[in-house]
């Protein structure tokens, strides 16, 4: 683990001139993220019902994908969600977070899950990267987070763009980094045993909603029973959505149970 990243990065750009009104603000404290997925592309080799929401808890975070108080140089090569935060009095400090992505509902590697909230610190940046040997393309994708933060300065983009290219170029000057409009998360479907799994250790929460109000949900009880026939199913066939090798696979999924865990 690069040292200097460990202990914090000293800011060398002018923060209080990017950011005069003060720093953007964010309640990071929730323990839930709700997501729509793509019903016909999220999972492999089943479809969603429509108007399905997987709700995902802190929890739930793959620790072991997760990249604290890092440097880009820490980072295999591979797909990441990235979080800058930064200390909210002087002497400024950058502190790096990363996670792993490999699937297309991001179990357990939401943006919500790697933030470190810890007193004193505050979100100022969020997005995607991919790293391939010393090269970096990064972007702004955070619907929760840089979003919300660009609308609160007035759809001002490039002061957080500034934020990203300093934190990366103190923490690991000698690689190659590019900035993209484009999304980067190009992961395959999500294993549906995986998802499962996490439903039924209380990690996810599947969802329905009314189609005349978003807002109005309830934990979908019988969509996990659903999900596990229909995997069932596909083992039956000689098919698998366990693994990618192609082989059948005899691994019996976990149930899921009736009443999920919710988290508040």
């Amino acid at each position: 683990m690069n040292q200097l990243a460990k202990n914090g990065l000293q800011v060398t750009a002018n923060l209080n001139r990017l950011f005069p009104q003060g720093f953007p603000e964010y309640n990071s404290r929730n323990n839930k993220f709700f997501s729509r997925p793509n019903p016909a592309s999220s999972v492999r080799g089943v479809t969603l019902p429509e108007n399905t929401l997987v709700a995902q808890t802190r929890a739930g975070t793959r620790t072991n994908r997760l990249y604290r108080n890092a440097s880009l140089n820490d980072l295999p090569d591979g797909v990441f969600l990235y979080m800058i935060e930064v200390t909210t009095t002087k002497p400024y400090k950058y502190y790096q977070q990363f996670i792993k992505v490999e699937d297309k509902l991001e179990l357990g590697t939401k943006h919500f899950q790697i933030a470190s909230k810890i007193p004193g610190r505050t979100i100022l940046a969020a997005g995607e990267l991919r790293k391939e040997g010393n090269k970096i393309i990064w972007n702004l994708g955070s619907g929760t987070y840089t979003r919300n933060f660009i609308n609160q300065y007035g759809g001002n983009v490039e002061r957080f763009k500034a934020v990203v290219r300093n934190s990366f170029k103190i923490s690991s000057p000698g690689l190659r980094k590019k900035y993209t409009e484009e999304k980067l998360l190009n992961v395959p479907p999500t294993k549906l045993r995986k998802l499962l799994q996490a439903v039924n250790e209380g990690k996810a929460e599947l969802y329905k909603t009314n189609p005349e109000n978003s807002n109005n949900y309830q934990t979908n009880e019988n969509l996990g029973n659903v999900l596990r026939g229909r995997h069932n199913e596909r083992l039956a066939q000689g098919l698998t959505t366990v693994n990618t090798s192609g082989r059948k696979s005899n691994v019996e999924p976990p149930s899921v149970s009736k009443k999920p865990r919710t988290n508040s």
